[in-house]
């Protein structure tokens, strides 16, 4: 066998690669995926760590498979969407995981009511334009991150201001009517200004963050039963 017929055999592989219709909560609809090879399934175990920049390089592959998997505009899909394209990807590699019907799980997961995933907050001194972030935002916040912060040791403090500066979109100043828009700035910029604002002024921005992750935690329970999402859930 030559260079080029094994090339042409590998053409082949790709041409038989399954599809895979994955129910989108924010959408209400399906959104088609290739599903995973066993290299893309080798990269996730690849980054199995108990720190938190595992978690957060988890993502970043998945982020990177959700990408390469579909032709669909990933900056249409959300976190609580990434759950489901997750659990359709662990489906399609094994039918039953951790004593949980994969596909009882995903069909469940059809009827669960979605919170806003845009909100606008108003306190005494601004009014705030939230939402649940898209895969894009996460991943640029992520990045940042891992690029900036990987060799520090004190990292809570700066995951929790990058998890808000996340949710916020746009601050109006009440007093002047100045408007910040964070999805033009920079993730740097982005949270110099988060980090500059009274706390009490972000309450109930945390509150809607918790919403949305209680949400996604109800995506991977059935009955008595949940997955943690994870590296893990990869390994056969």
């Amino acid at each position: 066998m030559n260079d080029r017929n094994f090339a042409d055999i590998i053409s082949d592989l790709k041409k038989s690669e399954e599809r895979l219709n994955v129910y989108i909560p924010s959408l209400s609809s399906e959104v088609e995926f290739k599903a995973l090879t066993l290299l893309q399934q080798k990269n996730i175990i690849d980054n199995l760590s108990n720190n938190l920049f595992g978690v957060i390089e988890f993502y970043s592959v998945i982020h990177n498979l959700i990408k390469s998997s579909t032709t669909h505009d990933i900056s249409t899909l959300n976190t609580i969407d990434r759950i489901n394209i997750i659990l359709s990807f662990v489906k399609n590699i094994s039918p039953v995981c951790n004593d949980i019907n994969m596909a009882e799980l995903l069909e469940k997961n059809k009827t669960i009511t979605l919170p806003e995933l845009k909100k606008t907050i108003t306190t005494d001194k601004f009014v705030l334009e939230i939402s649940t972030p898209s895969l894009t935002t996460d991943i640029k916040f992520n990045n940042y991150i891992v690029n900036n912060y990987k060799n520090e040791k004190a990292l809570l403090g700066k995951l929790l201001i990058n998890e808000v500066s996340k949710f916020v979109n746009k601050i109006t100043v009440s007093e002047t009517g100045q408007v910040i828009d964070l999805t033009e700035l920079s993730v740097k910029n982005a949270i110099l200004v988060i980090e500059a604002i009274d706390t009490k002024q972000l309450k109930e921005v945390f509150g809607y963050i918790t919403t949305i992750r209680d949400t996604e935690a109800l995506l991977v329970k059935y009955e008595d039963k949940r997955l943690e999402i994870g590296p893990e859930l990869f390994i056969m």
